[in-house]
């Protein structure tokens, strides 16, 4: 979710800005920017906050925040058409961005603490490859939602839930994968 959110928002901002506010495609192009050097910025921070605190803690609490700014976004008015986007959406956008970053941030911790030291490389790339992914479907997946509906908030309602999901299965599939890593590893040494 945070790797694929990341690469879909990429990808599609200006497209969505563009139908659904009416932007240019350069000033939406430019605002698209500006979210990716915010989720740029915030995946660093998203792996110090899990050396500080915990990785499942940052990413439960990324995933909570993307719901929490898709369905904010879901219910902001769309098709304004005028080339100016509502302050409360601009601030969805970006907080959505920080979320995604911190998000990669800790998956990126996370697999240290549920691998194996002699399996972290491969595990990364099939993290990457799974978010390579998940970056392409979104986009195509809202096209379509918005053609057959006439607008984004069905896809971003579906965002909310997915974001839930994974929300989900950090606090219970993942938290128990990292205990059982843990044992293992505690009982190699002794």
């Amino acid at each position: 979710m945070s790797f694929g959110g990341y690469v879909a928002f990429s990808i599609f901002l200006p497209t969505y800005l563009q139908t659904a506010y009416g932007l240019e495609l350069a000033d939406a192009s430019g605002r698209m920017a500006g979210f990716v050097v915010v989720a740029v910025f915030c995946r660093p921070l998203g792996g110090i906050l899990s050396d500080r605190f915990n990785s499942i803690s940052v990413l439960a609490a990324s995933y909570a925040v993307i719901a929490t700014a898709a369905v904010g976004l879901a219910f902001t008015p769309q098709d304004v058409q005028d080339g100016s986007i509502p302050l409360v959406a601009t601030a969805c956008f970006l907080t959505m961005a920080a979320a995604l970053g911190a998000g990669s941030g800790a998956v990126f911790a996370l697999i240290t603490e549920v691998v194996d030291s002699d399996r972290i490389g491969s595990t990364t790339g099939f993290v990457g490859a799974a978010g390579g992914l998940g970056g392409f479907v979104p986009p195509l997946l809202l096209s379509a939602l918005y053609e057959s509906t006439g607008t984004y908030g069905v896809g971003l309602i579906l965002l909310a839930l997915a974001s839930l999901l994974c929300l989900l299965v950090t606090l219970t599939l993942t938290r128990a994968a990292r205990n059982a890593h843990r044992e293992r590893v505690a009982q190699v040494g002794t």
